[in-house]
């Protein structure tokens, strides 16, 4: 068992690979394990993974014949693997160079390390895919509070963290499994099981990482939509709830008239921090 592994999952990434797993090679903490896997890509990245991982023994491909797309390709790895610590990393970012000794450091500084399930997330900095900053905070750009980090009932419906920024620990990792396929990402997954099972998320704020956005992100960063915006969306925003309680209802117990209640309150009230 490995002490921390870097689960990457890539697909058609060699405009950006490179950049990103050097920046991985240039971390100040040196105790890693990089597991990739490829999605069927049809450019080089598979050539670009196989000479990485002749170059260095901590990096391994990880053969899966299966296309499952970021969520299930970060789950399945998750699965896989057995470390203590766990990263994420997407393939198109830049890690700077103490994001694991920082991330770690604040991990182990936590009493209850051993016994909850804990996930460490510093904030990033946007930039585009020349790496230029578009905003120093990712956080303060989309008006997430840190105050949020604790609310299970918010993580039910919005998720403020991302999951190339996110450090778990065992616990956090074997309550995560299995999972609902139907759940939205990887990412609100884990933040949701910790925050139901009595665990904490941990911010650490600082930017650590530069978040690239460009055409090809599977996710990346839309502005806050306004509240008349998302009410207009009425049919979307209903079917979108279905799916979020009930890839939920097992950890909350909630009805459904009460989940969908909640979701209302939070949007007041992200709608509220976003214009104030």
């Amino acid at each position: 068992m490995c002490q921390l592994a870097i689960l990457m999952t890539a697909y058609n990434s060699e405009a950006y690979i490179q950049e990103q797993i050097t920046s991985i090679l240039s971390q100040t903490n040196k105790d890693w394990d990089l597991f990739v896997r490829d999605d069927q890509s049809t450019d080089s990245t598979p050539t670009i993974l196989s000479q990485f991982a002749k170059r260095d023994r901590r990096i391994h491909v990880v053969p899966d014949a299966v296309k499952r797309g970021a969520k299930h390709g970060f789950m399945w790895l998750l699965q896989q693997v057995e470390a203590q610590f766990y990263m994420f990393c997407d393939h198109d970012d830049v890690w700077l160079p103490t994001k694991i000794e920082k991330s770690l450091a604040l991990m182990k500084q936590q009493k209850d390390l051993m016994n909850r399930p804990l996930i460490v997330c510093p904030d990033v900095k946007l930039v585009d895919e020349h790496l230029q900053v578009i905003a120093e905070s990712y956080w303060s750009h989309k008006h997430h509070r840190l105050s949020m980090f604790s609310d299970r009932y918010y993580h039910l419906f919005y998720n403020n963290v991302l999951g190339c920024t996110m450090l778990l620990n065992r616990k956090a990792r074997d309550l995560s499994l299995p999972y609902p396929p139907d759940t939205a990402m990887h990412d609100s997954w884990l933040a949701l099981t910790v925050l139901w099972h009595g665990g904490r998320l941990i911010p650490l704020n600082e930017q650590l990482m530069l978040y690239r956005q460009h055409s090809g992100n599977t996710i990346g960063t839309p502005p806050v939509p306004s509240l008349f915006e998302q009410l207009s969306r009425i049919s979307r925003l209903m079917k979108k709830t279905k799916v979020q309680y009930d890839s939920s209802r097992h950890l909350t117990h909630l009805s459904y008239i009460k989940f969908f209640l909640l979701k209302l309150k939070y949007m007041l009230r992200i709608h509220w921090d976003a214009h104030k």
